[in-house]
C-alpha cells in the first residue's frame, strides 16, 4: 500500500503509485471507498502528521497497560508509537500488516516529499512475533485446539482474545460475560464469547485463580485469515485521546446509514445497542468500542458489538453515556423521544425505529430478570444492576 516515514515527531504515509491507480484495491478506510465523497482525493498525496501516526494507524496501537508492556519487550518508549507500530505490525487489528525496512530497502521516491529526510535503522530488541489489540485492559491471543485453548504462536494464528482480570476492580470478567449474554437475549450482535477459569489454562502464564473472559475475533477466520476492521476512532480519523469526545450517536449513525452495506439494518442494530448500553448502564462505548468490518475486503457492515459491560461496579457515580443520543447524555432521562429525534438526524423514520427498540425492551424485560439471577456476576455487580433498571425512565423500564 506505501511505506510509512518519521521525521523527527513528524510522520508521513506516502502511498504506493500502483495502489492508488488500482481500480480495485481493498478498502483501508470507510472515506476512501468508492461512493465517498472523500475518496477522490484522500490518497493524492501523503498523509502528513506533525504530532505522531495518523488516526488510522494510531488507533491501531494499545494502550496504557497493554502497551507498556509490549514496548518493554520491544525495548522502546510506551509512547513511540512508531517504533511499537514497526514491531507489532505483523499481527495488528484488521487486516493492514507493517514490517519494517532496512535503508537499503527502502524504494526510490519514498522520501522525495522531505528533501531532508535520511533513512536509518529501527533498532528493536525482540524478535518473536507481537500482537497489538487497542484498549488498556491486560489480554492474549489463544487458538482452539480440539475444544481447548492454547497461547498463538507462529504456527497457530491467534482467533480469541483472553481479557485477564483487573487488578484496580474485581470480576470483570464476570461483569463482560454477563453484559454480553443479556445483549445476545435482546438481540444485539455479538462475538462468540466464553467465561473461563485460569486454574483451566495451564500453558497461560498468569495467577491460577479467578477467571478470564475468552471472545472470538471478528478480524480473523477460524482458520486465522485476516478480516479488515477499523474503529469508528479509525473512520473519523480521531486519535485514541478523544475516543470519548469527539462525536455523537448521531454521528455513527449517519456513516453507518450512508455509507454501508445494508444501512438500514445496519442502523436499526445500532438503534438496538444504543438502548442496550443504556439498559446495561454502560458508560464505556466510546468511539473505538464500535467498529466497521469488510468481510469482502471492499464493502463496510457494522461488526458485533463488543466491551459491554456494567460500568457502575467500577464509576458509581457515572451516569454519562459516552455518546449522547438525540442530545441527552444522561441514563435517567433518556426515553423513546430521544431516539425518535435521533432517528430524524440519521435519516431513518420512526416507525422503522420504533419496533426494534420495543422489540429490545419486550426481549430485556422478559428473558433478563432470571438470566441475571444465573449469571456469573458478582452479587454486588447484579445489585447495581438490578438499581440501575429501577432508576431508568419508565418508558425505557417496561417493568425491568
Amino acid at each position: 500500500m506505501g511505506h510509512l516515514v518519521q521525521a523527527g515527531q513528524a510522520t508521513a504515509l506516502v502511498f504506493a503509485p500502483a495502489w492508488v491507480a488500482a481500480a480495485n484495491r481493498p478498502a483501508l478506510t470507510l472515506c476512501g471507498t468508492p461512493g465517498h465523497p472523500a475518496s477522490a482525493s484522500l490518497f493524492a498525496r501523503p498523509w502528513l502528521s506533525t504530532g505522531g501516526l495518523h488516526p488510522v494507524l494510531a488507533n491501531l496501537l494499545p494502550e496504557t497497560g497493554l502497551r507498556a508492556g509490549m514496548a518493554s519487550q520491544l525495548g522502546v518508549q510506551p509512547e513511540h508509537d512508531f517504533a511499537l507500530l514497526a514491531g507489532l505490525g505483523s499481527d495488528l487489528p484488521g487486516a493492514l500488516q507493517v514490517r519494517a525496512l532496512a535503508p537499503d530497502d527502502i524504494p526510490a521516491g519514498v522520501l522525495d516529499f522531505n528533501a531532508v529526510a535520511a533513512a536509518v535503522d529501527l533498532p528493536l530488541s525482540c524478535q518473536q512475533p507481537l500482537f497489538s489489540l487497542a484498549g488498556s485492559q491486560r489480554k492474549l491471543l489463544l487458538h482452539e485446539d480440539n475444544g481447548k485453548f492454547q497461547p498463538a504462536d507462529q504456527q497457530h494464528a491467534g482467533t480469541w482474545i483472553l481479557k485477564l482480570a483487573s487488578q484496580l476492580a474485581g470480576g470483570l470478567p464476570q461483569n463482560e460475560y454477563t453484559a454480553l449474554m443479556l445483549a445476545r437475549l435482546a438481540g444485539v450482535e455479538v462475538p462468540g464469547f466464553r467465561l473461563l477459569q485460569l486454574s483451566q489454562l495451564p500453558a497461560i502464564n498468569a495467577s491460577a485463580d479467578g477467571y478470564a473472559l475468552a471472545i472470538q475475533r471478528f478480524d480473523r477466520t477460524n482458520s486465522g485469515e485476516r478480516i479488515h476492521t477499523e474503529d469508528f476512532a479509525q473512520v473519523l480519523f480521531k486519535a485514541p485521546t478523544e475516543k470519548y469526545s469527539a462525536a455523537s450517536a448521531e454521528a455513527l449513525g449517519l456513516i453507518v446509514h450512508g455509507y454501508t452495506l445494508n444501512g438500514l439494518a445496519n442502523v436499526q442494530q445500532l438503534a438496538r445497542r444504543l438502548l442496550v448500553n443504556a439498559l446495561l448502564g454502560n458508560g464505556n462505548a466510546h468511539l473505538k468500542n464500535w467498529s466497521l468490518l469488510y468481510p469482502d475486503r471492499y464493502h463496510a457492515t457494522l461488526a458485533p458489538a463488543y466491551d459491554l459491560w456494567c460500568t457502575q461496579s467500577v464509576l458509581p457515580a457515572a451516569r454519562q453515556k459516552s455518546l449522547a443520543i438525540g442530545g441527552c447524555t444522561d441514563w435517567y432521562q433518556l426515553d423513546f423521544s430521544h431516539f425518535e429525534q435521533w432517528g430524524r438526524a440519521v435519516g431513518v423514520k420512526w416507525r422503522v425505529l420504533r419496533p426494534q427498540l420495543l422489540d429490545t425492551v419486550e426481549r430485556a424485560r422478559t428473558l433478563w430478570p432470571a438470566a441475571l439471577e444465573d449469571a456469573p456476576m458478582l452479587e454486588t455487580h447484579k445489585l447495581l444492576l438490578r438499581h440501575h433498571w429501577k432508576n431508568l425512565q419508565k418508558k425505557l423500564q417496561y417493568g425491568l
